[in-house]
């Protein structure tokens, strides 16, 4: 019953059109290659100002960042050594107004994701 619960939670949520301003986080959520993820995610992501601000709260090791547009077209791609930088900033002012998912793929295959709209 809870899993119906869940289930129906989560597609009420995500019908639900969704409107981000500056300074609004973005939930990063992530699975394993072995299911979903029960330990604490390592990144934040927060729009503000006309930048993506992406920080590494733990080293994870390379990560493989992309954003995607509503068209699937990648409009960023970056890997980052998170042993090196914990820290990334990337502009969003020549994007076109939309939806967009950012994406993040670990070193161990676990995926993580988000979804902001500019």
């Amino acid at each position: 019953m809870k899993k119906i619960i869940c289930s129906l939670f989560a597609c009420l949520m995500l019908s639900v059109p969704t409107v981000y301003a500056d300074n609004d986080p973005i939930l990063i959520m992530g699975e394993l290659p072995t299911g979903p993820m029960r330990m604490p995610i390592p990144v934040t992501a927060w729009l503000n100002d006309g930048q993506l601000e992406i920080t590494f709260i733990t080293n994870v090791g390379i990560v493989d960042i992309s954003v995607v547009n509503d068209k699937n077209v990648i409009v960023y791609q970056e890997d980052v050594d998170t042993d090196i930088t914990s820290y990334v900033d990337v502009s969003t002012t020549s994007w076109s107004s939309g939806d967009y998912v950012l994406i993040f793929m670990l070193e161990n295959g676990t995926r993580l994701s988000g979804m902001f709209s500019l």
